[in-house]
């Protein structure tokens, strides 16, 4: 069976209002994606550090790679279900 892919293009006209948003928006969503870069940089330097001192397996860091994970870590918010 073929499937076939479309897509469509839509050009953007923002007043400067709406532009101002679009720019917060952005900027919230770099500094949320650095955040969790930063943190599992952080958890894989632990875990390096602790492999070259003899630990290994369930002693381990764990690296918070799913988007669940970093929810939790995320400082200051509640999930529902996480209290």
């Amino acid at each position: 069976m073929k499937t076939t892919l479309q897509a469509y293009r839509f050009a953007l006209d923002p007043n400067n209002v709406q532009r101002a948003g679009l720019r917060r928006h952005a900027g919230a969503c770099r500094f949320a994606f650095n955040w969790g870069l930063a943190r599992v940089k952080a958890a894989l330097a632990q875990r390096e550090a602790e492999e070259s001192h003899g630990l290994a397996g369930d002693l381990l860091t764990a690296v918070p790679w799913t988007l669940p994970a970093l929810r939790l870590a995320w400082p200051g918010l509640a999930w529902p279900g996480t209290r």
